[in-house]
């Protein structure tokens, strides 16, 4: 798909080139997979089709010196001396012959990126882009014309041009909606301020997801009453048996390839819940080459006294009822898609009502780091969960998380079992009145693609037993209504119409088990 869109846009790269023949991520940014591909040597493999796109090789210059005001900071192009340029402190934004694009359309673009360069660098402190304390950072309306670079049929992404100088381009087609301009303003500049920290040098196989996860926080960090930015939680949330680093280039539209985009609610919950903002800040400061990304958590917390591995307990369990923040949003973003019980999610893994025999789901199970999600219905009175992680002896994790999360109108409790060995139960006296419940099983353990077996049963003295016309459903018995799959297909297209949902993301991984 995208080699034949390049194919009319660039001529030259209609040739064969591994490189640039994936489609574009469907969520419209394509930082990360430049960057990926640059690893592999992208400009070396196919210079011709790589430099007829514009985009240069992946080599950063030193920076300049000093905080030079906007008088001392110099425009500067290696494309093409043509442009239309408009000028704002930090920003030269430029366009070729675009029809219909005119300098207010410039301007507004120019004052969105001030916007996230205010609060980003201003506010929240963080460095500002290579090499922009002595030059402004070109900003290229893509596809417009006289030499303009392509959008590669993205939304925007953030890059190097033909000497080594960071640019960012911007497709036309975001511009005409300002939210969705501004967000993704917001969120291409954090991957320039990523790359001064060196974020792009770490391992691209276990952090480039978090690289993704925490440029779509920062746009809900630059713009906090626009919702926009947690239009992904749904990927992630109908895929939780993922490990929370896993990463798959979207390329075919399966709902796993946006699972990362999504895990920007893991980010909300370190900087929320277990410390502040200043932990991702950092976590950048503290990256090298090679890092991974929950590694350097790992460390940071518990430098501060804290474990990753409780935080990680925390978050499996705030899901279960989205208690955070902006839940009432996330929830929003949620039902707008379908909701759970479509043939796409694999939330939740069965419900258990009443007297069961002990399931043993056989689909679905938790990755390492990830989850499985059990609605729950008739937990009152002298009913009694069990759980059993000891199913296959071969196949234990160094540690179960079991939880009972519900919500009873705003307000949001969790239960943990007492595990024993891998075992445990709780009661439905200890929790009391709900509107909605979960169970909530994680394993800790090696992240990847390794599951982890389990069985689980609520039982239900007889005279406690009520008639619910259902029969318990095991992992894999998921209801939906019959046109779920098309309206899946039709939704992101309609919520992208009706708000600004867009950002960009990237990658998988193994390690902090």
């Amino acid at each position: 798909m995208l080699l034949a869109l390049l194919a009319l846009l660039v001529p030259a790269l209609a040739a064969p080139c591994a490189v640039l023949d994936a489609p574009p991520p469907a969520d419209g940014c394509l930082t990360l997979a430049l960057f990926d591909a640059a690893r592999q040597g992208a400009p070396s493999t196919c210079p011709d089709a790589w430099g007829a796109s514009g985009l240069g090789p992946r080599s950063r210059l030193p920076p300049g010196t000093g905080l030079p005001t906007r008088a001392d900071k110099l425009v500067r192009d290696s494309i093409s001396p043509n442009f239309n340029v408009y000028e704002t402190p930090n920003f030269a934004v430029k366009w070729g012959n675009l029809t219909g694009f005119t300098e207010a359309d410039a301007q507004s673009l120019g004052a969105d990126f001030e916007a996230a360069w205010q609060a980003e660098t201003n506010t929240f402190g963080y460095p500002t882009p290579p090499t922009t304390d002595t030059y402004k950072l070109n900003v290229y309306v893509g596809d417009s014309g006289a030499g303009a670079p392509t959008s590669l049929g993205s939304a925007g992404y953030y890059f190097y041009d033909h000497d080594g100088y960071p640019m960012i381009v911007v497709a036309a087609d975001v511009l005409p909606d300002h939210d969705l301009s501004a967000l993704t303003s917001a969120h291409e500049l954090f991957h320039g301020v990523q790359d001064s920290e060196g974020y792009f040098d770490w391992d691209g196989t276990t952090s480039d997801w978090y690289g993704e996860a925490t440029a779509i926080w920062m746009e809900g960090q630059v713009y906090p009453d626009d919702s926009g930015y947690a239009a992904f939680l749904y990927w992630f949330a109908i895929r939780p048996e993922l490990s929370l680093d896993y990463y798959k280039y979207p390329q075919s539209g399966d709902p796993e390839e946006y699972h990362q985009y999504g895990a920007f609610v893991f980010i909300d919950h370190l900087s929320q819940n277990v410390e502040d903002p200043s932990l991702i800040q950092r976590s950048f400061e503290a990256g090298y080459s090679g890092a991974d990304a929950l590694d350097l958590l790992d460390g940071l917390i518990a430098a501060d006294g804290g474990s990753l591995r409780d935080a990680f307990a925390d978050f499996v369990g705030r899901n279960g009822t989205w208690d955070y923040d902006n839940g009432a949003w996330y929830r929003q973003w949620i039902d707008a898609y379908g909701g759970y019980d479509t043939g796409n999610s694999h939330r939740p893994s069965g419900y258990l009502h009443g007297d069961s025999d002990w399931i043993q789901p056989t689909e679905d199970l938790p990755h390492g780091w990830g989850a499985n999600y059990w609605g729950l219905n008739g937990f009152t009175g002298d009913a009694v969960l069990h759980f059993d992680g000891t199913v296959d002896p071969t196949r234990v994790p160094d540690r179960w998380i079991a939880t009972v999360a519900v919500r009873a109108g705003d307000t949001h409790r969790r239960y943990p079992l007492a595990l024993v060995d891998g075992q445990g139960t709780l009661a439905a006296a200890d929790v009391g009145a709900y509107d909605e419940a979960w169970l909530v099983v994680a394993p800790l353990a090696a992240r990847g693609t390794q599951t982890w077996p389990y069985a689980v049963r609520m039982e239900v003295p007889p005279h406690d037993t009520a008639d619910t016309g259902q029969t318990p459903r095991s992992c894999g018995c998921r209801a939906g209504p019959g046109g779920a799959a098309l309206w899946w297909v039709l939704l992101p297209w309609l919520v992208r119409r009706r708000r600004a949902d867009q950002p960009c993301r990237s990658q998988v991984a193994t390690s902090v088990a």
